[in-house]
């Protein structure tokens, strides 16, 4: 099954290779596929160094999070 963007997607985690990524400089992680992972856990890295901290408050930023899309047509 894929997303309607392209990407690998099942509620299996580990059938696409789901994984947690350490972000940098925090107690943070994130659960992403491990093509995109180092990529967003780099990013987070960098914004929380640079913009603003990103493990103070609620984490309600999410990476992986499988449901069935709708997909609507005209």
């Amino acid at each position: 099954m894929k997303s309607p963007n392209g990407w690998p997607a099942s509620d299996d985690q580990k059938l696409i290779a789901v994984t947690p990524y350490k972000i940098k400089g925090t107690e943070r992680s994130i659960r992403c596929a491990k093509y995109a992972g180092p990529l967003l856990a780099g990013f987070a890295s960098e914004f929380h160094n640079l913009i603003e901290p990103i493990d103070t408050g609620v984490f309600d930023d999410w990476g992986y999070a499988f449901r069935m899309a709708r997909v609507c047509r005209t």
